[in-house]
This record gives structure tokens, sequence and C-alpha cells, in this order.
């Protein structure tokens, strides 16, 4: 594990996926690609990460408004704490 994750590593505390929170979620949108992609990591995830894996294309500027609606959305409407802490992210166990 690379410096970046050292940095982070006392943010996370890693629990198993058994016991994170389980929330329903419609089938292939977005916001659950991205709580699955972030519920799936050992590790935090950039922003530029976490765009490329949803789009599916490199990170354009329009991206930004849309992701940052995501996780909004993921927070608010479906509880999930999403952590952003040093420009990556990562759910709370």
């Amino acid at each position: 594990q690379g410096p970046f994750y050292q940095c982070i590593a006392k943010y996370v505390k890693t629990k198993p996926a058994s016991s994170l929170q389980k929330i329903q979620l419609r089938k292939n949108t977005k916001i659950e690609k991205l709580y699955t992609i972030l519920i799936n990591s050992n590790s935090p995830l950039r922003k530029e990460e976490l765009i490329e894996k949803i789009w599916g294309e490199y990170v354009f500027e329009k991206h930004n408004s849309s992701f940052y609606q995501l996780v909004k959305a993921l927070r608010k409407k479906h509880g999930v704490e999403v952590i952003n802490k040093h420009n990556a992210y990562f759910i709370a166990s």
C-alpha cells in the first residue's frame, strides 16, 4: 500500500462487508454503481477514479457536478455515510 493509503488509513475502519449497511437501489443506475464501487473497495477512492468507473470515460468537467449530486443523493436519500477525506471517498463502516 502506497503513501496515499497510509495517509488516509487512520480514517478508515475496516469491517466485513456483511456488517455494512445494505440499501435498496434500482439496478443499473449510476447511484447503484457508486454504492457498489464504494462498498466493495478496500481503500478510499479518488473522485477521478470513481467518475471513470461510473461513466466509463475520462474525467471531464461536466462530470464534476453530476458526481457531487450522486454522492449527495446517496447520503440524503439512502442514508449512506459517504466520507470524503483528502480528496478520497469511502463509506463509513
